[in-house]
């Protein structure tokens, strides 16, 4: 419920002599705002100066504002600024981390924690060496290794406060702090008659409810995680979120994630504005607690974290609770999970290859060579009838030495290059028994050795011819020959 704003008073009470400089030369002006934020809403310190039309400033020129001597905000000018109606120059500027933050990095960290990671990012970037990590949070291990190519380092911090439920806040200085919300303490417990107004306040948004949480992990084979609140969804029905995440490979730092991001109750949010009564309100103030009682106004009476301050002359207003900033931590979240994909035409394993979807027509002549089939990869049925003819063996490359088993039926088998004469086997059937037997394909067509090139012996049990030729030789001298081989040969 949105309730509407007590108006009580608030004194813009000076913050003492503020000077604004354009590269260390102070410039007169009209008003001015820094803002600091956790990472759910500010990635790092703004300001916005408006000042003169004939102020020179162009893109990069340090902007510095200091009160009484003590830094308030110090970084470059995105441009010369917006000129507006009223006559005046807008000067924003950004703090030096935007920089860091945007810069990409490579590396792979084994057996990472978030603190190790985070601390690699900053090591592997360009500009990371000017900054200090200050980790303020359990020491958390990931289920996989962190492995980035061409990641920016916001993209890194990113995915390692969602992974532990952390922010990220940078003050003046060039110290990045990642700790859990609220981990600074209370800053200040404010009652009716201080010094402070609350502009708006919702007690709870169902829209910030996230009760069923899927995050997929692209960075090899696509792994899947899942976290459910049931008393949630019966409650407020179901709320999902679903993200892809690159670094992750395992479903189990995939689950860790998804843990991690689930919100099953309504999240409050309040904005409140502050003078310098209650405290020093030029100092950062992100993650830092604020104790409100305003129950005879708005409604609110609760401690929430602080996720953003904008400090402008005289006072400050500070947005309050986790509602404030889930929005923009959601929305960050779909956008780097919509650059968090694998791809177009990555494959790992062959997860992503439909059966059949690599057809003849796809596979360019010659592509795959002998060094790419497996052993044994390739089974009989993989070749389709005929697919391997004469034309696909080159000569003499299938010898007896490349063939351990050859088992052909007698069908098979045709001795013979010529159309006239072949010898051929067929089986036949003899008293229940399958016989081989051989023939000539034509009768009178084919011989059994010649009269030079001669078999040595013939053992038979049966001959049956039509004419046994003896005229060329003397059988009795060439059976006498013949006992003495077989002689020689068993006494060999």
């Amino acid at each position: 419920m949105v309730h509407g704003a007590t108006f009580t008073a608030v004194a813009c009470l000076p913050l003492g002599m503020t000077t604004v400089e354009i590269n260390g030369t102070a410039i007169n002006y009209d008003s001015f705002q820094i803002e600091f934020g956790v990472s759910d809403v500010l990635v790092a310190p703004t300001a916005t100066v408006d000042t003169i039309k004939n102020v020179t400033v162009t893109g990069g020129d340090r902007l510095t504002i200091t009160e009484d001597g003590t830094t308030l905000f110090e970084g470059d000018a995105v441009s010369a600024g917006e000129i507006r109606t009223n006559g005046q120059r807008r000067i924003e500027a950004e703090h030096d981390a935007y920089t860091l933050f945007d810069e990409t990095v490579t590396f792979t960290e084994t057996s990472p924690t978030i603190e190790s990671v985070l601390s690699a990012a900053l090591s592997n970037s360009n500009s990371g060496g000017s900054y200090t990590l200050d980790y303020n949070a359990a020491s958390v291990s990931l289920g996989n290794d962190y492995e980035v190519d061409g990641r920016s380092v916001k993209r890194v911090f990113r995915d390692m406060t969602d992974r532990g439920d952390l922010v990220w806040w940078i003050g003046v200085g060039n110290t990045i702090t990642v700790e859990p919300r609220g981990n600074r303490g209370q800053f200040a417990s404010l009652s009716p008659g201080d010094g402070f107004r609350v502009q708006k306040f919702e007690d709870g948004d169902t829209k910030t409810v996230r009760n069923d949480v899927t995050v997929v992990g692209t960075g090899d084979v696509a792994v899947q995680g899942n976290a459910t609140d049931s008393t949630s969804i019966s409650t407020y029905g179901r709320q999902p979120e679903r993200i892809n995440v690159s670094y992750i490979t395992s479903s189990g730092e995939a689950n860790d994630m998804a843990d991690a991001l689930l919100i099953p109750e309504p999240l409050p949010s309040a904005e409140v504005l502050v003078d310098k009564s209650v405290g020093d309100i030029t100092q950062p103030l992100p993650n830092f607690e604020l104790a409100v009682d305003d129950s005879q106004g708005t409604g609110l009476n609760d401690t929430l974290e602080i996720e953003k301050q904008t400090i402008t002359q005289g006072k400050a207003t500070l947005q309050l609770g986790e509602g404030s900033g889930v929005s923009a931590a959601t929305f960050n979240r779909k956008e780097k999970s919509k650059e968090d994909t694998t791809e177009p035409g990555s494959v790992y394993d062959g997860d992503r290859i439909a059966d059949d979807a690599i057809i003849e027509d796809k596979i360019v002549d010659f592509s795959i060579s002998e060094t790419k089939i497996q052993d044994d990869s390739i089974s009989t049925p993989k070749l389709q009838a005929e697919a391997v003819t004469a034309n696909e063996i080159l000569a003499n490359t299938i010898t007896a030495a490349l063939i351990d088993t050859l088992f052909l039926q007698s069908e098979q088998i045709e001795i013979g290059s010529g159309n006239d004469s072949r010898i051929l086997f067929e089986d036949i059937e003899i008293q229940g028994q399958t016989i081989v037997r051989m023939k000539p394909s034509e009768d009178v067509s084919c011989f059994i050795g010649t009269s030079t090139n001669r078999f040595s012996n013939l053992y038979v049990l049966q001959i049956d011819c039509q004419d046994i030729e003896t005229s060329k030789y003397n059988v009795d001298d060439k059976l006498d020959d013949l006992e003495q081989r077989v002689s020689d040969l068993e006494n060999a």
